[in-house]
């Protein structure tokens, strides 16, 4: 039995050479979209956090709106005078009102709140505040909600501001 070794002719396959070309074309092209998903990933996370900050500000507000003042210092309460319902529901005295929410799964994040109201003029306080029976009939004041949370990816403080100008009889 007579065995010869014959070459590969006729034989179609890569040499080693082109699989490594093509392996560092690829790892070209493709290191460079990882970063953009990583980008995108990134972006998501800020929309989500300003999403999230946005709705603790417009919550607050609502709570801001729906108080209707005996006096002008329950929305400006000071150590002498303490609020009656503002400061137990939305204000407390320049102190933030911590929030954690979740922004991404398991992890929650910090948010903080202040709250500043004051009246749109300090002159003309009869036209501002009309009293009957012990209840002012109108106000005209601006409400102020601050929300602020730390940016992990920048390292910064974000802040998002909603203000509304309140006006009742």
């Amino acid at each position: 039995m007579d065995v010869t070794r014959t070459p590969f002719s006729g034989e179609n396959g890569f040499t080693l050479v082109e699989v490594m070309v093509a392996t560092i074309i690829l790892t070209v092209v493709l290191l460079p979209m990882l970063g953009i998903i990583n980008q995108g990933n990134i972006k998501s996370q800020q929309a989500q956090e300003r999403t999230v900050a946005m709705a603790l500000a417009m919550e607050k507000m609502e709570q801001v709106k729906s108080f209707l003042p005996h006096t002008p210092d329950e929305f400006t309460p000071t150590n002498n005078n303490p609020p009656l319902g503002l400061g137990d529901i939305v204000y407390s005295q320049g102190t933030p009102e911590e929030v954690s929410k979740e922004v991404q799964k398991g992890m929650p994040k910090k948010f903080y709140r202040y709250v500043t109201v004051t009246p749109i003029a300090d002159t003309d306080t009869e036209h501002k505040f009309n009293t009957v029976n012990s209840y002012y009939t109108y106000y005209d004041m601006t409400a102020t909600v601050t929300v602020r949370w730390r940016d992990n990816q920048s390292g910064t403080d974000k802040t998002i501001m909603l203000t509304s100008e309140l006006v009742g009889r």
